[in-house]
């Protein structure tokens, strides 16, 4: 209203469900300064967009979707928030919140991708011990590529710390996205998520985002006078749909470093956009595996259906493999076949465990039905299920760097490698061996 343009609120940041905002009104007897409030709750007339102002700042709020009301005294009425940007927006604000460009900050960007903005250059005398250190800190690494209408772009970022005495700079990887128009903030998720993905397969743990920011020339900085000054600058943006990963736990870069199956400078020709163009043929491959992953605390059984969900669905996809046709049942495909053709698809050699590729197929998928269906009695034995969850999450890792790095390089090289035969040592540490029919035994000479 032109006499009270502004309703009195506060606004919270809550780890599940985004920013939010309060509103305190009256509605008996009705007040001309309640007016624009009681429209919001009782009528459920909301403005698509708003401005909040404070003494610390101005946000501008996106995406306005009502959550509810208390009818105490006074009432408070309550908004949730799709997207909440730091500054206040040049234009009209009920206008779309759209942008050219939003970047990323994500875990495990760093560790996959190697780029730095340091380098040091250290001098040492004759008896080797150092007597100068010379540090270059520049954007310098960057790797771009095409997905869909976007340029997908890691870059590094970095920023000197001053608070403290010192040479300190802080250093990191961002993903950037641009479209040749504006688009949705939530379009710039979408593609970003993509990488999210495949980084959750990559590590084998929960990948999350932890930051987001756009530069926009309808968020500027303007003098007392209102001129402009400088370029637009860089923003954070606060999403309701990724609000739940900055409350995750951030995976150490060690352990990072340690698990990765593939890295970007493994990488050759077009992997990423491959990646980026499958992945709705594959979403029912990657979806959930990636989902079971991000839940470090998930039962056993659930990591065996998760990712045999996953099997199954690659099993479809994948060409038939050689001598599949023993894992039919009256002639039809079975579960056992898609993952036969999964574990064939990635070159697994099971012959420390068990007596084939079969005989361990039909072991992950008797795992797999044995938890799915009610009729089968008592759940799988427990360490039993735990090794089948850990190979089934496997295989699912592997045939998503099959899909980045088609040449099977990589993969040939970790199924070859002590990584794989690690997790073999532990089914033998546990006794655990699988015949040809896909049930588990302990070697007489064991029992």
């Amino acid at each position: 209203m032109a006499d009270t343009p502004f309703v009195g609120a506060s606004l919270t940041l809550d780890a599940s469900r985004g920013v939010r905002v309060h509103v305190p009104f009256v509605t008996h007897p009705p007040l001309e300064q309640f007016r624009s409030a009681n429209e919001w709750f009782v009528k459920h007339d909301f403005p698509k967009n708003m401005l909040f102002a404070s003494g610390d700042g101005r946000i501008s709020l996106f995406g306005i979707r009502f959550s509810g009301y208390q009818m105490t005294t006074p009432a408070v009425g309550h908004f949730d928030v799709d997207e909440a940007v730091l500054h206040d927006r040049d234009g009209d604000i009920s206008d779309s919140f759209v942008v050219a460009s939003a970047q990323s900050h994500i875990d495990g960007l760093a560790e996959w991708t190697g780029f730095t903005a340091v380098t040091e250059d250290v001098g040492t005398n004759e008896a080797h011990l150092i007597q100068q250190v010379v540090a270059t800190v520049k954007t310098a690494d960057s790797f771009s590529w095409r997905q869909g209408d976007a340029e997908m772009t890691l870059t590094t970022h970095w920023e000197g710390d001053h608070s403290r005495p010192g040479i300190h700079v802080d250093e990191w990887v961002v993903l950037d996205s641009k479209f040749p128009e504006a688009r949705p903030f939530s379009a710039h998720i979408t593609e970003h998520r993509k990488l999210v993905s495949l980084l959750t397969l990559v590590f084998g743990t929960g990948i999350s985002f932890r930051k987001h920011q756009i530069r926009d020339e309808l968020f500027r900085v303007r003098n007392l006078d209102g001129e402009l000054i400088g370029a637009p600058p860089l923003v954070e943006v606060i999403a309701r749909q990724t609000i739940r990963d900055y409350s995750e736990q951030i995976p150490a870069r060690s352990d990072l470093k340690q698990s990765g199956i593939v890295f970007l400078q493994q990488l050759k020709g077009e992997g990423l956009s491959q990646w980026a163009e499958g992945f709705g043929k594959w979403g029912r491959v990657i979806n959930p595996t990636v989902g079971v992953l991000k839940r470090p605390d998930a039962y056993a059984e659930d990591v065996v259906m998760s990712t045999n969900l996953s099997l199954e669905a690659a099993g479809h996809l994948l060409p038939p493999a050689d001598d599949e046709e023993s894992t039919y049942f009256r002639g039809r495909p079975t579960t056992a076949t898609f993952v036969y053709r999964c574990i064939a698809s990635v070159g697994m050699n099971f012959s420390p465990i068990s007596h084939s590729r079969q005989g361990m197929a039909r072991a992950v998928a008797n795992n797999y039905n044995g938890i799915k269906h009610f009729d089968r009695g008592a759940f799988p034995d427990f360490v039993q299920t735990r090794l089948i969850g850990k190979l089934s999450t496997l295989i699912v890792r592997l045939i998503a760097t099959n899909l980045i790095e088609p040449t099977n390089e990589v993969v040939r090289d970790y199924v070859s490698g002590w990584r794989f035969r690690q997790l073999m040592e532990e089914f033998k540490l546990n006794d655990l061996y699988v015949d040809e029919r896909g049930n588990c035994y302990v070697p007489q000479t064991q029992q």
